[in-house]
């Protein structure tokens, strides 16, 4: 393959084409759009610039994955290497009181998971939408090292810098670093969702449960985490955290995406500081002024029943059953199905503010506490 044409020779077409031709305006326009490379793999060198608010950032352009058009990429300020990806609500004035949305990106789970769909939505239902580049590894070749406190610093250093104390959500490991914030006490948000959450007590809790049911299956979850033999081919990586319903280009649009992560973070890094269980107390608990969300796939690869019984009961107590989304798998955000999960979250936040609201009415001699509210 020679390499790729340029933008001039495509704007002006084959000889004898009776298209019009592009002005040189318009060429020039593309040509800073987009810089082509030439030869093998030219795919996945070429790089699409992002302009907004005045930063400039480099990003790759993955074949077969689209970013929205609406997102906008931002510095946070004094975090070096990490950059804010968001969309704002529309027709969200300044004194609207819903909170805005923080996504925790884990593993090789980078903010792509969030950027297609879940940004854009959660805006367009009135709460605008973060999530953030964990270490700058969007953008950076170097890896490091994993320390549930360093990532803890980090999440609230970009919740100080959002305009009001923002609902963390957390899914997978991220679940995981947003239970260990409420425990650090750091910071104080409205509400917390957790989905698909590593529990309380930990990963390896979850890996001798597996390992006892099968000892085969066991090993096998196991080199999945340790090996990233997850991402060693679509099939793989389907019945780790698809169903079957997703379509084989976005299943190997995710794939790319997650290999890349992996290789730039290292393949079981994610889950390192997930092996130690953490000390949350009853009185941690109710002295939590915010709200909690608990939301489970019936089909998860790797977090059992028991885990989201354990999560369900310890933020929960008067629950019985954690809430589960039939028929669905670990990604379920990024499956076929994502709009029932952001639904199930959309609606329960609409009431976490609704609840806010009264008790913004109310006077403070019989102000209750946002704790008190059944929903």
């Amino acid at each position: 393959m020679a390499g790729f044409a340029t933008w001039s020779a495509v704007a002006q077409g084959p000889k004898g084409s009776k298209k019009p031709q592009s002005s040189p305006r318009q060429v020039e326009k593309r040509k800073t759009t987009w810089s082509l490379a030439k030869g093998e793999g030219a795919p996945q060198k070429a790089e699409k610039k992002f302009e907004k608010r005045g930063d400039k950032v480099s990003m790759p352009a993955t074949r077969g994955w689209r970013r929205h058009p609406g997102l906008k990429v931002k510095s946070v300020p004094n975090m070096d290497g990490v950059y804010l990806h968001y969309h704002t609500a529309r027709g969200a004035g300044k004194n609207s009181s819903a909170p805005p949305v923080l996504f925790i990106p884990h593993g090789p789970h980078a903010p792509w998971m969030f950027e297609e769909k879940l940004l854009p939505y959660f805006a367009r239902r009135g709460f605008s939408a973060y999530t953030f580049d964990r270490h700058g590894a969007e953008y950076g070749k170097e890896q490091r090292a994993f320390n549930l406190d360093e990532l803890c610093q980090e999440v609230e250093e970009v919740a100080k810098s959002l305009p009001s104390p923002p609902v963390i959500v957390g899914h997978g490991t991220g679940g995981f670093i947003a239970q260990a914030l409420i425990q650090r006490r750091k910071i104080n948000p409205p509400a917390v969702v957790l989905l698909c959450s590593v529990p309380p007590s930990g990963s390896t809790s979850l890996m001798i449960r597996h390992f006892l049911r099968s000892p085969r299956e066991g090993f096998r979850r196991l080199q999945a985490v340790l090996m990233g033999t997850a991402y060693d081919s679509a099939n793989a990586m389907r019945e780790a955290f698809f169903t079957d319903k997703l379509n084989e280009r976005r299943l190997k649009s995710f794939l790319r995406r997650a290999r890349k992560r992996a290789a730039v973070l290292g393949k079981a890094a994610h889950v390192s500081y997930t092996l130690k269980p953490l000390n949350i107390s009853d009185e941690i608990v109710q002295e939590f002024e915010g709200k909690v969300m608990v939301l489970g796939a019936d089909k998860d690869y790797w977090i059992d029943n028991e885990a989201q019984l354990e999560t369900s009961r310890k933020w929960i107590p008067d629950r019985v059953h954690p809430m589960i989304i039939p028929d669905s798998a670990h990604d379920f955000l990024l499956d076929e199905d994502w709009r029932r999960v952001s639904d199930a979250v959309v609606e329960w936040l609409q009431r976490v503010v609704a609840a806010t609201e009264i008790m913004d009415l109310l006077a403070d001699s019989t102000r209750p506490s946002i704790a008190d509210f059944e929903l």
